[in-house]
């Protein structure tokens, strides 16, 4: 036949498929057993995808409204925080001491100019994000990066040296990831639940029903050991733990610990990385300006000797009148003295201190001001002040405080005095040298000292602070009242007659008169310096060429170029 059908091979087939089924049965039975026991014994670990794309999205607004800076790339805003009875979406700025407890709040949203300082230039983020819960993300900031009246704070390479005042974040065993965090960023995820008895322990749990909870509503803490964590006091100090809302675990704290925080953060290596981009990309987009307006780009600066002492003596004027008047600031701590060149920037004026016009916050004028519109000072016109005693002031010994890499000096202020990270100190005493890292009042920390026998401060070691710029010189040729140099073209520069000339060697001030051609120009009478006739007395002077056409309505500017310094 052609078909054959065999009834006991159907018989045999259809045992070994039953057989099979109940083999998968049991081995499915004993997994999910076997996962159902492990399960019992661990907790779960589950963080939200969606609370980590969001922390994430508003970690890159905040690095790129910092590093967006208008004023000072990397500074960071204040948080919104409940002080001000709401949580509205705006940075809560603080201008006074600020200590840790103003460093953590939500993060600001509100697109609105900034409530701290240059609200005209400054507008808030515009970055409204939830986690998975549907609660803000919370921010916690190093106090290094935030805006502190008066100043903002100074962001540079140097600040790599500094070692305080970051942010610490843990691992879930309580070791430290990072003791250098710039920011940190939080989903809180939903309120916790209360519990009466949990092996004999309680918990109230969170309440976010009020307009502005306190922040323990909202972020967590959890104990390690003998060790309670909290990311909520204000410490600077956070934690990256699992979710444990199970109330599965080994000891009675682990069964009763509840902690939903999710964590993204970045530390100030990483920022300063992006920071550093942004300027190298600034610096590249003004050289290529310059080549497509002139057709060449700029000589480089002259290499300076670093001993130079230069620091600038800047500010606002706060009082109308004939006189210097800065409340902020401390002229007598600058070691201005009379003969000292005072430049009121705003109105192209210049003047010369009084013999016995210095006081704390005055400078009396010998004559008032001239060359300039107006010559007076108005609340709010910029100065600068070139003191002949600027060196001493730079210079001083040891207090009692210094040690290692640590000076004190309580007869200065260093941050009046503009001293700051990047700036080179020089222990004269035992020939070292270092980087200055932080400034704080009378007190200088050194990331090290090198160089010398003792590689320390001691009490009455001798020091000195220095730049690392210079001022470079004009050309040789000096006749009288005409200023040649050969290595620039005035024309290019765009010199014009009624600009001013200032010889940086002896303080003398003149106005131009004449461009006799690229290389050579002509001025008026000296005033207020220290020589007869400074052009023809000194072959290498110090020359500024500020031009101020602010005598046709316009603003005062300086110039840069080999051989000018503005």
């Amino acid at each position: 036949m052609l078909f054959g059908y065999s009834k006991s091979g159907h018989i045999k087939s259809q045992s070994g498929a039953i057989a099979i089924i109940i083999l998968l049965i049991v081995v499915v039975s004993a997994a999910t057993f076997l996962l159902r026991k492990l399960n019992g014994n661990i907790k779960y670990s589950i963080y939200s995808p969606e609370s980590s794309v969001a922390l994430e999205q508003a970690k890159d607004a905040l690095i790129s409204w910092a590093v967006n800076h208008p004023i000072n790339p990397g500074t960071m805003p204040m948080p919104d925080r409940n002080g001000d009875g709401n949580y509205n979406g705006d940075a809560d700025c603080f201008n006074g001491v600020i200590n840790s407890n103003l460093l953590l709040g939500r993060m600001p949203w509100r697109n609105m100019p900034s409530p701290c300082i240059d609200a005209a230039s400054i507008s808030g983020l515009s970055f409204y994000i939830n986690d998975k819960a549907g609660e803000q993300i919370w921010y916690a900031i190093s106090k290094n990066l935030v805006y502190q009246s008066p100043d903002y704070p100074y962001i540079s390479p140097g600040l790599l040296g500094k070692t305080t005042d970051w942010i610490t974040v843990r691992d879930r065993n309580g070791n430290v990831i990072s003791n250098r965090v710039a920011f940190v960023l939080i989903a809180p995820g939903p309120a916790l639940a209360p519990y009466a008895n949990c092996d004999a322990l309680s918990y109230s749990g969170q309440d976010r029903s009020p307009v502005a909870p306190n922040i323990d509503n909202y972020l967590d803490s959890v104990t390690i050991g003998a060790t309670t964590y909290s990311n909520a006091d204000y410490d600077e100090d956070f934690i990256v733990y699992p979710n444990s809302r199970s109330t599965s675990g080994v000891t009675t704290l682990e069964k009763c610990d509840h902690f939903n925080d999710q964590l993204a953060y970045i530390t100030i290596e990483d920022l300063i990385d992006r920071i550093s981009k942004r300027v190298l990309n600034e610096s590249a987009y003004a050289l290529g300006k310059y080549h497509t307006a002139n057709g060449a780009l700029p000589w480089l600066v002259p290499f300076a000797d670093p001993k130079s002492q230069s620091p600038r003596l800047t500010g606002q004027v706060t009082a109308t009148s004939n006189d210097l008047v800065d409340t902020s600031t401390d002229f007598t701590l600058w070691g201005v003295a009379a003969g000292d060149v005072v430049w009121n920037l705003t109105d192209g004026a210049r003047g010369v201190v009084a013999s016995g016009g210095v006081s704390a916050d005055t400078l009396t004028l010998n004559g008032g001001l001239n060359f300039g519109v107006n010559n007076t000072f108005t609340t709010g016109d910029e100065y600068f002040v070139d003191p002949v005693q600027l060196a001493s002031a730079l210079m001083g010994f040891a207090s009692a405080g210094s040690a290692g890499n640590i000076l004190e000096d309580t007869a200065r202020d260093f941050g009046i005095l503009d001293i700051i990270s990047g700036d080179i100190i020089e222990n004269l005493s035992d020939g070292s040298s270092g980087v200055i890292a932080e400034v704080d009042g009378d007190t200088i920390t050194v990331v090290s000292l090198d160089g010398g026998t003792d590689n320390d401060f001691s009490l009455s070691d001798e020091y000195r602070i220095r730049s690392n710029t210079s001022q470079p010189t004009a050309d040789t040729d000096f006749n009288d009242l005409t200023l040649e140099d050969t290595n620039v073209d005035f024309n290019v520069m765009g010199v014009q007659v009624g600009d001013i000339v200032h010889n940086m060697s002896d303080n003398a001030i003149a106005r131009v008169t004449a461009i006799n051609s690229a290389t050579q120009i002509t001025i008026d009478a000296y005033k207020y310096g220290t020589g007869v006739n400074p052009l023809s007395l000194i072959s290498s002077a110090d020359v500024e060429v500020g031009s101020v056409t602010d005598n046709q309505g316009g603003s005062n500017t300086s110039l840069n170029a080999d051989g000018y310094n503005g």
